[in-house]
Order: structure tokens, then sequence, then C-alpha cells
């Protein structure tokens, strides 16, 4: 009986070391990231060869356990990971690994370079692990921003798992967390009549000190910057009008806004200086303590009507609501004369309007002129918007309207009441055409007392500067035809005329009391048959002297106007005419005698 008891109490012994074996190794390979290895798609697998020996554990772990010096405890960075680790022995092939333990675990593998006991280090290129120095593999190509724990881990030749302890707290940061603008959002508008911005905003990290911007960006792409102060959060009032007036914002590119539709930006770096992190809202509408402006879509500068067409392609777009009667359209001419159209409330028109009739149109209510002039034409669009803040406009140059009449020529010289040089038949010419003529029609008529007209068809040149000779206008090159070669001495209205090139109805200029005046005078006597006049020309007076019987005598100026002479009794058959009274120029002496009329020409000076 004892010897039984003796052998069944050896057995339980036994059995009692192999489960305790059993059970410490266990326990040793779940608590130990060693102990498992990690696929790429981060699920755990058991190392199959390990093998423990409780016993020589307890004596060598100290002996055997890797030193990781680098990344230390409490480090933070934002650029490559420096790795320095002590291996006290050769490690077991593909069994050198470091683990980063996070929201993510990370495990990197060296190769067999660091598989020697003894100091390694090397620099891993978080951004693209596998490809760093002496790695091997990893189960992630890069590290995510983040706070880990790290470790290091190896067997030892004999396939003993061998861990450093953790060192935790290592942050890696490369990148400036994206701030979050609460308010404004996407198209908010601030309470009309009211410039007060409703600003709310987070910060995920600390920021760089002077990093943290709003930017108000307009339609034109133009910023306004504000520099906030290096707070995390806000949430208050900033004055659109009034920058200043918020203690938060430091410095301001601009004190103020316009009324506008802007996006807003707030961006800042971390404390790291990483690259600079966003988020925006957009259709952001500022105020209303101004108009905002019109956009006049057509017509656009330098644009013009279909000649011969009267038809104006109008259209705009008003983005605020219009105060009543405030919307107008103005042409204003090369000589700042405007034509003015109030158009209806309407925030916007697509259509045409009748530059020959503006009250074919139901949305001109009121038009200065009811048409325009063809011209060359500066076109304002302007308006008001219903809180009646300052006018806002928007303006095309340049619009050619129509080519429906011919633009009028100007006829320079002979200006009105001109004339030729006494004794010479050269007449000074010069004029310019608005538009291109049309071939043939540019005329020069002189029209003299008893509505006779010369007419002179001149060449289609737009202008002309030069003497035509009044006795010989075939000596003038620029004169194609002529009704007559020559003038007589007279008084003539001169007409320029000519049609455009789309042939229009005439246009015309016209000099009038133009004296052409051949005749050489003399300064001391001019003799006609029996007739004796002097002096001519003369300051004061002319004398008469004749044997004929004066029934009456009148002076005629060069315009025409006409003076009667009372006759007083001949003193020796000497008649005294007094011009002493009369203006400077050329005058026709009328003198009816018992049988006939005599006319002649009298400089008064």
């Amino acid at each position: 009986m004892k010897k039984h008891y003796t052998f069944k109490w050896k057995k339980i012994v036994t059995f009692s070391m192999i489960l305790f074996s059993w059970f410490f190794t266990q326990a040793h390979d779940y608590r130990n990231p060693l102990g498992r290895s990690y696929n790429t798609s981060g699920e755990v697998n058991s190392f199959e060869h390990i093998s423990f020996n409780p016993v020589y554990l307890s004596t060598s772990m100290a002996l055997s356990t890797p030193t990781l010096n680098s990344p230390p405890s409490n480090f933070s960075t934002a650029n490559d990971i420096f790795v320095d680790f002590t291996l006290p022995l050769n490690a077991m092939s593909g069994s050198v690994t470091l683990t980063f333990i996070g929201s993510m675990t990370v495990v990197v593998t060296f190769d067999n370079t660091f598989e020697n006991a003894g100091q390694h280090s090397t620099t891993l290129d978080v951004s693209d692990i596998i490809n760093s120095p002496s790695v091997a593999s990893s189960n992630s190509s890069f590290l995510p921003d983040g706070t880990y724990s790290v470790q290091l881990g190896y067997l030892d030749t004999t396939g003993n798992p061998f861990l450093s302890g953790i060192n935790t707290n290592i942050t890696y940061d490369s990148v400036t967390l994206p701030p979050v603008l609460i308010s404004p959002s996407d198209n908010a508008s601030t309470t009309p009549g009211s410039s007060l911005i409703d600003l709310q905003y987070t910060l995920p990290e600390t920021p760089l000190s002077g990093s943290v911007t709003l930017t108000f960006t307009d339609a034109s792409n133009n910023d306004t910057v504000l520099t906030l102060s290096d707070a995390t959060s806000f949430s208050g009032n900033i004055d659109g009008l009034n920058f200043a007036s918020t203690p938060e914002i430091l410095v301001a590119s601009s004190n103020s806004l316009a009324d506008g539709i802007y996006d807003i930006t707030l961006a800042y770096q971390d404390s790291n200086a990483n690259a600079i992190a966003t988020d925006t809202a957009t259709g952001f509408s500022f105020g209303d303590v101004v108009t905002l402006p019109p956009v006049l879509i057509s017509p656009a500068d330098n644009a013009s009507t279909t000649p011969g067409s009267s038809l104006i392609d109008l259209q705009y777009t008003l983005p605020e609501t219009p105060l009543a009667g405030s919307v107008t359209l103005t042409f204003t001419d090369a000589s700042n004369n405007d034509t003015v159209l109030t158009l209806s409330d309407a925030t916007s028109f697509s259509g045409t309007i009748d530059g020959l009739n503006f009250a074919s149109t139901p949305e001109i209510l009121v038009a200065s002129s009811n048409s325009l002039a063809d011209g060359i034409y500066d076109i304002t669009l302007a308006y008001q918007d219903s809180n009646a803040n300052a006018i806002a406009t928007d303006t095309a140059t340049g619009f050619s309207f129509g080519d429906v009449v011919t633009l009028p020529p100007v006829l320079i010289s002979p200006a009105d009441n001109a004339s030729t040089t006494p004794g010479s038949s050269l007449i000074d010419l010069q004029y310019t055409l608005p538009e291109t003529p049309l071939a043939g029609s540019v005329t020069l008529t002189f029209t003299d007392a008893s509505n006779n007209d010369t007419v002179l068809t001149l060449s289609d040149a737009t202008s002309f500067s030069g003497n035509i000779d009044g006795l010989n206008f075939a000596s003038t090159p620029e004169i194609l035809v002529a009704s007559s070669n020559s003038l007589a001495d007279g008084i003539y209205d001169i007409t320029l005329a000519y049609q455009d090139s789309n042939a229009n109805a005439i246009a015309t200029d016209t000099a009038t009391g133009f004296s052409f005046d051949t005749a050489t005078l003399s300064n001391d006597t001019f003799q006609y048959n029996d007739f004796t006049i002097l002096p001519n020309p003369t300051t004061s007076k002319i004398v008469i002297s004749t044997k004929e019987n004066i029934k009456n005598i009148s002076l005629i100026s060069s315009i025409g106007s006409q003076f009667h002479v009372k006759i007083d009794d001949s003193i020796n058959e000497k008649y005294s005419v007094d011009m002493s009274n009369l203006s400077n120029g050329m005058y026709f002496v009328v003198i009816e005698t018992d049988s006939t009329y005599y006319t002649r020409k009298i400089i008064k000076k």
C-alpha cells in the first residue's frame, strides 16, 4: 500500500508542473506583443515556433531585454523619426520589430543588418516606411498623425522572445488639423442695415503665433485679410465697417468691407508650423450699407447696333431690389449731352429697345428724348437699392448707335459772313465728314441771292483743307464735276452735303453770307462811266460825283441788310453818303437815276 501511494503522488506532482508550465507560457504569450505577429491587415497571429523555458526566463530576462533609446517618451515631431536601440543578443532572422501602438497599430520589421547584438540606429521616413533604410517590411506604408506608445521586440537565436519597456506619449504631427468655421455658414448674410458679422470657429490644435487669419474674398478676387488672436476658439460679433472695434482682430488689411458677396476663409498653422489648414464659407452677403453695383451685360464696351437698324440689345441685372423710380439708363455723347431713360423697377431686363422710338418699349417709363442721333455714346446703368443707399452704376463705353442717318458734316471754312481777299478769286475751303461718304455724294453748292446754284461734286475724301479757285474750278483736282466753272462776284450761301456709305439721308452744313469779290479796288477812286465814287475804301464818307440826276441811293451789307440813304440836293453835282455809323465790311451802293440802276462795291474800314 505504501509503495502504490508513492507512485500516485509522483504522477500528481509531474502533471501539476506540466500544467503550470503550459499556463505560464500562455499567459506570457498573451500579454506580450512580441509573442504575436501582424499580417498586413493588422490581425494578430501567434508565433508558431516560440518555446518558453520559465526557468531560463527568470534567470536571464534582465540580461536579454533590448533597450529602446529613441524615440523617447514624451517626444513630439512633425518630421521623420530617429530610431536608436541596443540588442543584448543576436536576433533570429526577421524577428526585430518596432511597434507603434495608438489609434492604429503599426509594426515595422527590420532587415538582417539590424539582427546582430549591439547598437543600431536609422531614420524612419514616416510618410514612406517601407522604403526607409534597413526596413524589411511594415503592415502600413505610413504612420498616421497621432500619439503612440512604442515598444521594441526581438527573438534571440534560440527563439526566446524579449521586449523593451514601452516608451509612451510619442506624438507624430505632420499636418495642421483643419479648423471649423461654424459661422458664417454658406450663403449666410448680415441683418439688412447692420454691419455686424456673427463669427464662430474652433481650432483643433494650438495655433502658431500670428497664423490665424480670416479672409473675405469678393467677386473680383480682392481680399480683405484679418489676423486674429491665437485663441483656439471665438464666438461673437465683428463689425464689418469697423474691424478695429474687435480686440480679437489684431491686424486688418482694410478696416471695413464694401457691401457685397464674399467667400470667407478661416486659416491657421499649428504650433509645429505645419502647412496651413483652412475652412471656407461661400456666398456670404455683407450688410446693406451701400447699393451693390448693377451689371450691364449688353451693350458691352465698343459694341454697336446692326448697320441700318435702330434696335439696341439691352441686358442687365440688379443685385438688389431697386428703390422705386431709381433705375436709369443714360446715353452720353461726345459733347457730354445726356439722353436719360427711366426704366421699370424690375431687377433684370433682356430685350431690345428702339433708339429712334423709346416710347415703343413699355419698360422705358420716361425718356428725356424719344430718340438718339447716330453717334458714339457711353451708356450708364444706375440705380439705388430699396434702402436708398448711394447710387451704384455700371458703364459701357464707346457704344456706336445705328447708322440710320448720315452724321452731319462740318464746314470749317468759309465761315458765316466770310469773304475772299478783295481782288482774289481763291476761296479757303476746309471741311470734315464724320462718316465715309457714298461715292460721288459729296457736294459744295454756292447759292446766290436769286437762288441760283453752282454745284461742285467733290472727291470722296473725308476731309479737305486748301484753296479752290472761284474763277477756275477745274484747276482743283478734288473738284470732280462743276455745274459752272466759275462764280460771278456776289453774296452766296455755301452748303456742304453728303450721304454716308449706307446711303442714309443727305446731311448738310451751311455757311451764309459769303462774299465772293474779285474786282480790283483802288485806294483812291472808283470810276464807272459818268460816276465817280471816292474814297474807296473809306473810313467815314463817300462822295458820288455825276452829271446825272440821282433819284435814290441805298447801301446793302454783305449779309443783305439794307440801309436807306437820305438824298439832299446835290452840291456841284456831288452827293455825300455818311457811312461812319456802319460796321466795317463790304457794302453795295445801289444808285437809281432817271434812266437806270447802278451797283458798285464799297469797302468800309
